[in-house]
């Protein structure tokens, strides 16, 4: 690709937020490799900075993605340098990954139109705020290819498996509007409020929140969904109310509920984090260097 990594994503953080804003807004941020590694990095950077409490993804100007860049198709094959079960790895599975294993909240503030990795890429945040009038589609069967970013495994967890193949089977375009009543966004604003929106939400869990609870709770209920019981969602549990009760945060949890104020919590990912499951989703025996 011809763009240099340098500005293609800008990083901002104010109140314990993290702001990572695709800027391509001259192409419609649309992806190519090099903005992928880019977001990859920053979200990295906002997961290991113990200023971030919470992290928010957008785009800047009218779009906030509109898909795979057309001459990244000819790099298909070598866009990353690993493989898994012997095939190059899906770059866009790469973000959809790293979102994936955060252990702080990501929130999709989508302020524009989406297209295929514009809308599958934001599957493994926690929120996801679309715009009025804003369309959205993941076209891939009319472009004679197939969905990425984990979104075979992700998007019908979301919106179940019917609603999953309707999308993905025509590759119609949708609005807004359709994507919320159909599970995939939690909220629809008016465009110019998108944004604020996410920092509405990022400061209630900021301000109210145990940084080592809302990490563990993240952890938890996306394992969850590969348990094949209750019961281990039980024994994950019972491991974590056990550490979390005994930690910082735990004592000042229940201290702030006694004398009816409003907790402080102090507690840190990087000392006070400490849990004997492996940090999902865990990376399986057949990824290798190419």
């Amino acid at each position: 690709m011809t763009d240099s990594a340098d500005d293609l994503v800008l990083y901002d953080v104010a109140d314990r937020v993290a702001t990572i804003t695709m800027n391509r807004p001259d192409r419609g941020n649309v992806y190519n490799w090099d903005l992928a590694d880019a977001v990859n990095k920053a979200l990295e950077r906002a997961d290991e900075d113990e200023d971030v409490r919470v992290v928010i993804v957008t785009g800047a100007g009218k779009y906030f993605c509109v898909g795979m860049d057309i001459e990244a198709f000819g790099d298909l094959g070598n866009e990353t340098s690993e493989t898994i079960g012997g095939w190059t790895r899906d770059g866009g599975g790469t973000t959809a990954l790293q979102v994936l294993r955060m252990r702080k909240p990501v929130i999709m503030a989508m302020n524009g139109s989406a297209a295929g990795i514009g809308v599958t890429m934001t599957l493994g945040a926690d929120v996801r705020i679309a715009a009025e009038g804003a369309k959205y589609a993941m076209p891939f069967t009319r472009r004679a290819i197939a969905p990425e970013a984990c979104s075979s495994w992700l998007l019908p967890r979301i919106v179940g498996i019917t609603q999953a193949l309707e999308w993905v089977m025509t590759g119609r375009t949708f609005t807004a509007e359709d994507g919320k009543e159909g599970g995939l966004f939690n909220y629809v604003v008016p465009r110019d409020a998108v944004l604020a929106k996410a920092k509405e939400i990022a400061a209630e869990i900021v301000e109210n929140t145990s940084p080592i609870s809302v990490a563990a709770a993240r952890q938890m209920l996306w394992r969850a969904l590969g348990f094949d019981s209750p019961w281990d969602g039980h024994r994950q549990e019972s491991e974590a109310i056990i550490r979390l009760v005994k930690g910082p945060d735990g004592t000042e949890g229940a201290l702030a509920f006694k004398e009816k104020r409003e907790a402080q919590f102090s507690s840190t990912l990087s000392g006070d984090y400490d849990f004997e499951w492996p940090r999902w989703p865990e990376t399986p025996d057949d990824v290798e260097a190419k």
